[in-house]
């Protein structure tokens, strides 16, 4: 009988030191919770965790660790991103390259439709665009201009200025109204002799933007016309900042889609007109409204 007391007193440390209750520290709001719990989680649910409630807890941290990690991964790209673009040095508190250099800069307006340069006309500059949105263009038929390339804010064109004897291989014109920086060759030859780090940065993002310049063409070249039209809306969206907002608008005109695009202004219109009437986009003089963002975004990404 002393033995089995002994035995007893071992395991039992008394009242005083019995575990908490879960979630104790809710006081009076405690029972709410949990009666808020039993609305909301079917029973079957509850039953399944209390069987198997070692490996419910398991599955939840597991959940929650996989979780964590994914949005860790996302921020991670962000930063990766945002710190890549500040090594690069293209842009620099929304103008050209680097402090110094951007110095050296001036900024130039130009209106959507006009064109900064021609080609063949000599190339002595280099330029950034900082806002709006434009492309590269060939002489086509006299009359026509052929899209070779697509600018958006952040590129770099003009490179053709870094060659021996420099001319213009396309003319560049806005799509959007646009502010580009501009640099003489002179300078920038000085800079970089100065700063050899600012050669490498420069020729990897002109790497990335030769890759996304392939994909542009390919785009433009092969794909349906409502899967080329959705993107460029998107693009220019983006380009014009309004993307964020409730409905996106686009300060364009037919004929301009359709130059960009490669296709018969008709055509254009005839796509237009047809999402107009199924709602995915509205209209005004000059100005395509983004309506339906799901629908143009399903469409721009179909293979």
């Amino acid at each position: 009988m002393n033995e089995m007391s002994i035995i007893q007193n071992d395991h039992y440390s008394g009242f005083q030191e019995m575990p908490h209750p879960p979630l104790f520290w809710l006081g009076p709001y405690r029972l709410r919770l949990f009666r808020l719990r039993d609305r909301i989680v079917p029973w079957q649910v509850r039953h399944f965790y209390y069987r198997h409630e070692a490996e419910a807890q398991v599955g939840v941290l597991l959940s929650i660790a996989l979780l964590f990690s994914h949005v860790l991964t996302l921020a991670l790209q962000a930063v990766a991103g945002y710190s890549g673009l500040l090594r690069s040095g293209i842009l620099y508190g929304g103008g050209l390259f680097a402090p110094g250099l951007k110095s050296l800069a001036r900024r130039v307006p130009v209106t959507r439709g006009t064109l900064l340069y021609r080609e063949a006309q000599p190339a002595n500059e280099l330029m950034v665009l900082v806002e709006g949105y434009g492309r590269l263009c060939v002489e086509h038929e006299g009359s026509r201009r052929l899209t070779v390339g697509l600018v958006g804010p952040g590129d770099l064109f003009g490179e053709e200025a870094l060659l021996d004897e420099p001319e213009r291989e396309s003319s560049f014109e806005a799509i959007l109204n646009s502010q580009v920086d501009v640099v003489t060759r002179e300078d920038f030859t000085t800079f970089v002799t100065e700063h050899p780090a600012m050669l490498r940065s420069i020729t990897e993002h002109l790497a990335q933007q030769l890759l996304a310049q392939q994909r542009h063409m390919i785009r433009l070249a092969f794909e349906p016309v409502e899967h080329r039209l959705s993107w460029i809306l998107f693009q220019l969206a983006i380009a014009n900042g309004t993307i964020s907002t409730p409905e996106p608008n686009v300060p364009i005109y037919h004929k301009e889609l359709a130059a960009v695009l490669g296709v018969w202004r008709e055509t254009i219109t005839a796509t237009l007109n047809r999402w107009n009437n199924e709602g995915v986009i509205a209209q005004r003089a000059g100005h395509v409204i983004l309506k339906d963002l799901a629908r143009l975004q399903q469409m721009a990404e179909e293979p």
